[in-house]
């Protein structure tokens, strides 16, 4: 449950009749009256415990302006006051929240206050005020409660009311950290910062991090005010309207004051609360609180109206907050009951319609205390770490998103993860920098995003916050597609299909009899699919059209659609009246099931005689498909009947549903005759006649019966059917004899022969008998033609018969690896709404059905539903399938799947064209001679057949059509169109059978060839065939699958028999027929479900196809895709490649893997997945399980650079296997041939070099190789990560993105074609070490006319300094800029103070002063130290002081590091580390410390040093003298001086950097970068966050913007000393105890850091060599040294432990654990033959687990014990 942390406000939605009056008179004050409510939310990022927050005495002050409008004492207890303000009467409500923001129960501490002020005066502002012993005080800026309710939430660790002011003074800084530094190890009360009664790392760690001014209080607008925006008029017009009644006071809907307003259903039952709003008001929800009990709101739905990009839309969201059945639950707020509604987005709001459809206790009323429309949602558990992504922004564009965020410092990237649903992340991207675009998205479909800084060593951090982002697209949406039009009572039902990037649709329509000039648009934007179009004329024809529109614009038009409006009635279809047999004769009607009624459909009762009561309004509707449906009808005497109509419901799509059907009777003496073959069994029984889909009513014929008393009949339904079976109206007909009689004439079924017997004077009086007969159930002119026929077959005129197909084809699917298409083309085409007659003779118990098509259709509508056929006669009415303007109609097929096919015979006649057909279905049981003569034949019909349509219309010509039937696949194509392929170049006959007969080879060879990469090595086990059609495309497809067919369009049809078999002499070069056709051959064979990528497998196969080794080039190779796909399985990179023909390699480099000349990988893969290998794994594990089985190989390694994500399971599975040698994720089209061309290995040598150039590692190969090599794959940290192919620039640019000082690895393996390394490299270590310049895309500057430079950032940035550069000799002079005297800054050292001097005579200070204080690197840290604390020359001494620095031990040995309590050094001097003679180094910026004020904050930080304010940074001369007190006049910045100040608001200003340029001369290089440190000399580096513009006062006026750039924080980092590894001269003790003693002969290791030691370990690894070194069997090992590492921190003098130290580090290895771990004989190699130091970070002092590395340094070789220097360590 989400809880929504918000003001409560009410919403004037809710009046009653009685009180419209009020309303009237009462809006007007709205505006003035308004009021609104203030949440100040405390987080208590250390939560206190319940007992102690007395003792502290937490204090919240509300004012306004200067006045103290409340003073709230916070305590152990929730509470409720009341306070006035302004003469309004406010609630304020104190409440105790436990560390998850969930009110407090049993626990005993305290995680947030919430103190809500509800009721407070509209239009003012107001601030909030905290405080506490122990914490800082704290102001908020003013807050303006406008429009909307306010939540400040204000956080105790980064909010700005920060734990740890021990001295009680309203900061934290030095002294407070000096207090709990000497007070550590004890139990005092004023320096016990959490109160748990010890002083120690806890309380340090907190003063640690709150130090210095900070504050980052986050403001919320929650709840809309709504009393001055509610449009009161509208509302009050749609409560009339609705018939709404309302019980209450409207005033308790703008006050929160427990009264609530009683709304009573209208007489319709419905209670509908509107809300319209004089503006659009921003929310993404809504909340509605009603009292506990009877009326509270459970379910309904909110209408919205809203504005998006300049469109106003509307959507309908449901809710539904009643509990499951049987479960009671209670609410937190006992008082009310609340229903939240969720918008999914921030929308701007005009309108909201609340719709309640149920209540508790279903009272038939709701009651309502108030409605809240929430602008911000207030997340729960705000966190705000260092580590976690902020300022996440998302910007759409076209089928991507870009995104950026606040860089994180000391991490390598950032993993961006998102997903189409809120917290689910299916796909992931790892970047390097601070921003990222996202490509490959859909338009117009919402995406959510969140990141997550990681480093190299597998840390992860926390996600961000979620964003969310719609691509939009960036060009119209295409034309509609799958338009359809139904008729309705003066109206048209349009639909149609959902069109990319489209936002709503437009509907144009006009008469059809009009020109296209008379469109008429629709007035409404449509956003659905569909559109009832009214206000038309029944019986009149209209054309409609469609197009699609977004922010772009309109599209282009759909195709054409008509469809003609008509009265909709209850009206039943004609039925036959001659003889039909009076529903007075029924005189009993029974049911075999009385039960199997759906009485939902009969609200006033079902009566039997509905079925035979000659009114098609009532009727009878089967409950369940699987009870009886046997209705039984007596009549008052026995009749003679052969057939009864049977009329479903009229209404819907019940007519469709009728399938099979049984008949049995009863004689007056109760003896029983089955009178179908069926006997009683209906779903054997046969099919129901006259097509009732499209007539609407059903013939049931049965066996003759002159003796029937009482009938039963039942008709069941089709599986899948659309509705449950129902009867309207049943009619009973007497048996005529007439078309018996005819029938009688043919000796068979099929009417293909005469009977016996039969002359003229028979066939003549039936004909007289008929014309006599007009009235009857089939239509007398098909009996007639009969007739006519019968007349002519005796006189011998076959030519007078129909379509004779004697003996069809059987296709039964049953053993079918994939079952596609079972039609067999008929050779015939039939316009919609016309009559056939399919005369059929079928053995008994055999089912053939005939298919009706549409020609051109589109991929939804091009067949019909399948028509049973009977024996005898089937009068079928060919159905509609489209409603677009385009003659209606198109080829029939038969579907069988029988073994009586050569006993089945039928003859089509009636309204039916005969087409040329091909059919060559048993190609492999005829010679080539008669094949041969079939196409011939074919060839000649086709030519005269074509040349007879002419030219018109030929696209949408239903008889421009004909059918070629092979034996794999089945072509329905234009005629035309095959006519115009197969003379190409061929005039005469003979070529063009030529033509076609090579054409059917090269499909047979495709279609085995798609078999067989599916699994099945014998195609002519296979039934069901592709069918490729002539179809109307959708918007940018030439063609498509759609598993039953693949459509074509029209121009890319007479390739189709234009095909040339690949192998065979004298035929040309091989073509099958194109990339396109496999394609889609593969959508329809594809098991792997990869959609446009793993279909593209078949693609492959046939491209490469020459029947022989298969080895041309494929797609991969011929685009040169090969660099695209070493690039991504060198990466690793999880997930699918966004180009799909990339990730397509990984598929394809199996088959070059493992394939020789005729094998195929995917025929066993196939094979494998139907015996159910790897059943087990889904998806891509599965694909890897089944690859591994079939190459006999592990393949995990081939996998998991491909970026498959596989489970230890999977890998398990896969490890059976020995494991691939060979790198086949690097294989190309080559190497395959290679391979069967028994090519030989690469062999040689390759190096490499590296060189680092800032964030760029460039790595140059030089090979020296024999063979065939691939390329190069670069390794970065021993992993994969980059590939470079031979025959380009061997040259490789690694660009180092968000890591900083640390050390990489590179390697370089030459890979021959074949897969193998032939050659590796040395490994080199290369340290990347950078200034973290910031891009000037960021930034602009401009020199003011006072000469000041004014640089500000297009975006918030975190500055640690500036970075000069090509800088000219520079011009010094006066400068006009001011400051203040208090932003000079202060010497750090006073006049008369004595400094000690070292030998050459300088002080230490002085010596600080000569070295630069801006170390550009921690590796010269060590030179810094040693020039700056000089001992003695001999050896190394290092001096350590409690004054200065504080010392932090850890475990440093094989286990985690844990922070250790630091330690009291009592009285310890400055310390330093000298050697010999070694050489003075420049000293890095590492050296600078950060400013103990500096602040993250949110909001604008009221406690800014006086100078900051802008008005005091005028000259002097603008303010009257008397305003301006002598101590704090301004004076000029010294002609040689550069000051340069920052601002977080671009208004108020701070000093960060003072140059004397007297002592600094910023042309050396040694000078040019200069890191903040506000103002103050003394080593401190100060990081600014959230910079918006820095002035520099002082520049130099031939130094412009080109001259300068700014660094952002370097990051932490570790190095070694210079000769810092020797052994102890003397003891030394650290701590107090006797026993903290590191005695004389230890052997230590001293390095420099830059990082702060709370959050800071290091650990020191060694390179051992490990192995039977006797036997020459051995090999490098790294693992952490045991050993303890003391940091040792400065501690300014004007300012508290700084969050980034420079200080040093010992290690002391623990001989005796080392000497245990390495055994017997190696107590002399205790420091291994090489070391390395590695810097962590972690974002809990207390937790070691969530380190990540930070920094690390360069192996360097440990000296042997001889050279090893004495080290003395100064100091106690």
């Amino acid at each position: 449950m989400r809880r929504v942390i918000a003001a409560v406000l009410l919403a004037a939605m809710l009046v009653s009749a009685t009180n419209l009056s009020v309303f009237a008179e009462t809006s007007s004050k709205a505006a003035t009256q308004a009021v609104g409510n203030l949440t100040a939310a405390i987080r208590l990022d250390y939560p206190e415990l319940l007992d102690n927050v007395e003792q502290r005495n937490f204090k919240l002050q509300l004012k306004e302006g200067q006045q103290v409008c409340a003073e709230i004492s916070l305590s152990k207890k929730p509470s409720t006051e009341t306070i006035f303000v302004d003469g309004k009467e406010v609630t304020v409500l104190v409440s105790l929240r436990n560390e998850h923001d969930v009110d407090l129960t049993a626990e005993n501490t305290v995680g947030y206050y919430e103190v809500e002020f509800k009721g407070l005066p509209n239009n003012k502002n107001y601030t909030v005020a905290l405080s506490a012993e122990g914490y800082t005080d704290y102001e908020s800026q003013e807050i303006l409660l406008k429009d909307y309710s306010r939540k400040i939430l204000i956080g105790s660790w980064e909010g700005g009311f920060s734990l740890g002011d021990v001295t009680n003074d309203g900061k934290i800084n030095e002294q407070d950290l000096n207090q709990v530094t000497a007070q550590l190890g004890q139990n005092s009360s004023d320096a016990d910062i959490t109160k748990d009664n010890q002083v120690d790392i806890e309380d340090l760690a907190i003063i640690h991090h709150n130090q210095g001014e900070k504050g980052q209080a986050v403001l919320f607008e929650t709840t809309a005010i709504v009393g001055t925006i509610v449009d009161q008029q509208e509302t009050k017009n749609e409560l009339e309207s609705q018939g709404i009644n309302v019980e209450g006071n409207l005033s308790d809907l703008f006050e929160e004051n427990g009264e609530s307003v009683k709304l009573e259903a209208s007489s319709s039952g419905e209670i509908v609360l509107p809300i319209s709003f004089t503006e659009p008001v921003e929310m993404e929800q809504i909340t509605i609180q009603s009292p506990p009990g009877n009326g509270a709101v459970q379910t309904g739905e909110v209408e919205v109206t809203y504005e998006e990009n300049g469109q106003e839309k509307t959507e309908t969201v449901s809710f539904d907050a009643s509990a499951p059945e049987g479960v009671h639950a209670i609410s937190r707020d006992k008082t009310s009951s609340s229903v939240v509604i969720n918008l999914g987005k921030r929308v701007a709001v005009k309108k909201v319609t609340i719709k309640v459809e149920k209540v508790e206790g279903d009272t038939g009323y709701t009651v309502v205390e108030n409605i809240q429309f929430l602008k911000d949602i207030v997340p729960d558990n705000v966190e705000i770490t260092n580590s976690i992504p902020t300022n996440l922004k998302a910007t759409a564009g076209a089928e991507q998103v870009e995104l950026s965020w606040k860089a994180v410092n000391n991490v390598d990237g950032y993993l961006v993860k998102y997903g189409t649903s809120s917290g689910n992340y299916t796909r992931e991207l790892k970047v390097s920098v601070p921003e990222a675009t996202i490509e490959g998205l859909e338009n117009l479909t919402k995406y959510y995003f969140a990141v997550a800084a990681y480093t190299e060593d597998g840390w992860t951090g926390k996600l961000s916050s979620e964003v969310t982002a719609t691509p939009q697209p960036n060009k119209v949406p295409s034309a509609p597609d799958y338009l359809k039009v139904a008729p309705q009572d003066q109206a048209l039902s349009i639909s149609w299909g959902k069109t990319d990037d489209a936002l709503s649709y437009r509907v144009y329509y006009k008469k059809s009899s009009d020109p296209d000039t008379a469109y008429t648009k629709v007035d409404t934007e449509i956003t659905a699919t569909s559109y009832a179009l009214g206000g038309l004329e029944n019986d009149v024809s209209y054309d409609v059209y469609v197009t699609a529109v977004n922010n772009i614009g309109e599209g282009p038009r759909s195709l054409v659609a008509s469809g003609t409006p008509e009265k909709i009635e209850v009206k039943g279809p004609e039925l036959p009246e001659l003889g039909r047999i009076s529903n007075d004769k029924i005189t009993s009607i029974q049911m075999a099931f009385p039960a199997n009624v759906d009485t939902t459909q009969y609200p006033n009762g079902f009566n039997l005689k509905f079925v035979a009561d000659n009114d098609y309004a009532t009727h009878w509707t089967a409950r369940r498909w699987w009870e009886s449906k046997e209705f039984i009808f007596e009549f008052d005497e026995e009749q003679s009947m052969n057939y009864l109509i049977y009329v479903p419901r009229v209404d819907g799509q019940y007519a469709r549903s009728l399938n099979r059907y049984t008949i049995t009777a009863w004689d007056k003496d109760g003896n029983k005759t089955y009178l179908t073959s069926d006997k009683g069994n209906v779903g054997s029984g046969p099919y129901v006649k006259n097509n009732p889909s499209e007539t609407k009513y059903a013939i049931l014929p049965f066996e003759r019966n002159d003796h029937i008393k009482k009938i039963s009949v039942e008709v069941n339904q089709w599986d899948g059917s659309p509705t449950n079976i129902s009867l309207s109206e049943i009619a009973f007909y007497e048996y005529n004899g007439v078309e018996d009689q005819i029938d009688a004439l043919f000796a068979n079924e099929s009417k293909t022969k005469l009977a016996e017997g039969v002359d003229e004077q028979t066939i003549n009086q039936l004909r007289e008998q008929l014309n006599a007969t007009q009235d009857f159930y089939i239509d007398s002119d098909i009996l007639k033609d009969e007739l006519n026929l019968a007349e002519q077959l005796l006189q011998n005129n076959t030519s007078a018969l129909g379509i004779v197909m004697d003996g069809i084809q059987s296709r039964d699917t049953t053993g079918d690896v994939r079952v596609l298409n079972t039609l067999q083309p008929i050779g015939a085409v039939a316009n919609s709404g016309k009559k056939i007659v399919v005369y059929a003779e079928i053995p008994e118990g055999e089912s053939v059905t005939l298919v009706p098509t549409q020609f051109y259709a589109e991929s939804n509508s091009w067949k019909g539903t399948p028509i049973a056929l009977q024996n005898g006669r089937n009068v079928i009415t060919m159905p509609t399938m489209t409603s677009l303007s385009a003659e209606k109609g198109g080829s029939l097929y038969l579907q069988y799947s029988g073994s009586n096919a050569d006993r089945i015979k039928l003859q089509i006649r009636g309204n039916v064209t005969k087409i040329p057909m091909l059919e060559l279905s048993d190609w492999e049981s005829m010679s080539e001679q008669q094949r041969k003569e079939k196409i011939t034949n074919y060839v000649e019909e086709l030519n005269t057949y074509v040349a007879a349509l002419g030219s018109n219309n030929l696209q949408t010509n239903i008889r421009n059509a004909t059918e070629i039937s092979l034996p794999y696949v089945l072509l329905s194509l234009p005629a035309d169109q095959v006519q115009s392929g197969i003379s190409g170049g061929a005039s005469s006959t003979e070529a063009k059978v030529e033509r076609l007969y090579r054409n059917t080879l090269a499909w047979n060879q495709l279609m085995e060839l798609m078999y067989r990469t599916h699994g099945v090595d014998d195609i002519t086990t296979e039934a069901s065939r592709n069918n490729i059609r002539y179809q109307r495309m959708f918007s940018g497809a030439f063609m498509y699958a759609a598993g039953e067919h693949i459509g074509v369009e029209y121009g890319s049809t007479a390739p189709l028999v234009q095909g040339i078999p690949a192998g065979s002499a004298g035929f040309g070069e091989e073509s099958l027929f194109g990339w396109g056709i496999a394609h889609e051959i593969g959508h329809n064979m594809d098991t792997l479900g990869h959609a446009e990528i793993t279909n593209n497998i078949y693609s492959l196969f046939a491209q490469t196809f020459d029947a022989g080794q298969n080895a041309k080039a494929s797609r991969l190779e011929l685009s040169d895709l090969y660099p695209n796909i070493f690039d991504k399985t060198s990466s690793g990179a999880k997930g699918l490649a966004n180009n799909v023909f990339v990730q397509l390699g990984m598929y394809w480099q199996l088959h070059l893997a493992y394939d020789d000349a005729d094998d195929n990988f995917y025929n066993l893969v196939n094979k494998a997945y139907r015996s159910g290998v790897g059943s087990g794994f889904s998806g891509d594990e599965r694909f890897a399980v089944v690859a591994s089985e079939v190459a006999g190989y592990d393949l995990t390694e081939f996998f998991t650079q491909w970026g498959v994500q596989l489970s230890d399971a999977a890998i398990s599975a896969m490890r059976g296997h020995s494991t691939e040698s060979r790198k086949i994720h690097y294989l190309s089209d080559e190497s395959r041939r290679q391979r069967m061309n028994n090519s030989g290995s690469a062999s040689g040598s390759v190096s490499m070099q590296a060189s680092v150039n800032e964030k760029e590692v460039v790595i140059n190969i030089t090979p020296s190789l024999s063979g065939s090599v691939q390329g190069y794959e670069i390794l970065k940290n021993d992993k994969p990560y980059a590939f470079v192919t031979e025959g380009s620039d061997l040259t490789f640019t690694d660009t180092i993105g968000s890591a900083n000082n640390k050390t990489f690895t590179y390697q370089v393996k030459a890979i021959d074609l074949l897969g193998n390394v032939a050659a590796e490299s040395t490994k080199e270590e290369v340290l990347i070490s950078h200034n973290n310049v910031i891009s000037r895309d960021l930034w602009n500057a401009q020199r003011q006319e006072d000469g000041t430079m004014l640089i500000n950032f297009t975006q918030p940035q975190t500055v640690a300094g500036i970075l000069f550069k090509d800088m000219p000799e520079l011009v010094i002079g006066e400068s006009d800029p001011v400051i203040e005297d208090s932003q000079q800054p202060e010497q750090n050292t006073p006049a008369d103070e004595e400094t000690e001097k070292d030998p050459s005579g300088e002080s230490n200070e002085e010596k600080a002063e000569n070295v630069d204080s801006n170390v550009d690197s921690v590796e010269n840290a060590a030179s810094f130290f040693a020039d700056l604390f000089a001992g003695e020359e001999a050896d190394t001494t290092l001096e350590t002081t409690t004054d200065e620095w504080t010392e932090d031990s850890e475990d440093a040995g094989l286990t985690e590091e844990q922070p250790q309590l630091p330690e009291d050094n009592n009285g310890n001097e400055n310390g330093s580390v000298t050697e010999g003679d070694q050489s003075k180094e420049e000293p890095s910026e590492d050296e600078k410390l950060p400013a103990e004020d500096e602040t993250e904050e949110t909001l604008p930080d009221e406690t800014l040093p006086e100078e900051t304010h802008p008005e005091e940074n005028l000259p002097e001369e603008n303010l009257p003298e008397e305003n301006v007190p002598e101590e704090d006049k301004q004076e000029t910045v010294p002609s040689n001086q550069i000051v340069v100040q920052v601002s977080k608001n671009g208004v108020d200003f701070t000093t960060v950097l003072t140059i004397d340029l007297k002592q600094t001369d910023l042309t050396k290089p040694e000078n040019l970068l200069q890191l903040f440190n506000s103002g103050v000399d003394d080593g401190r580096i100060t990081i600014c966050e959230d910079t918006k513009a820095i002035r520099i006062l002082g520049l130099p006026k031939n130094v412009t913007e080109a001259n300068f750039d700014f660094v952002g924080y370097p990051g932490d980092s570790i190095a070694f000393m210079d000769g810092a590894i020797g052994r102890l001269a003397h003891d030394y003790q650290y701590g107090e105890d006797s026993s903290e003693v590191i005695p004389a002969g230890t052997l230590i290791v001293a390095g420099t850091y830059r990082g702060d030691p709370v959050y800071n370990t290091i650990q020191i690894l060694g390179e051992y060599l490990v192995g039977d070194i006797a036997q020459g069997s051995t090999q490098t090992e790294e693992r952490p040294i045991n050993g303890e590492v003391y940091l040792f921190a400065e501690v300014l003098e004007e300012g508290a432990l700084a969050e980034i130290n420079n200080g040093i580090w010992i290690f002391v290895p623990n001989i005796q654990a080392e000497e245990e771990f390495q055994g017997e004989g190696c107590a002399h190699s205790v420091l291994p033959s090489r070391i390395k130091a590695v810097l962590y970070r972690t974002d809990d002092p207390n937790d070691a687990q969530s380190k990540r590395k930070v920094s690390d340094t360069r192996w360097i070789s440990s000296p042997s014990d001889e050279s090893m220097p004495q080290i003395t360590l100064q100091g106690e």
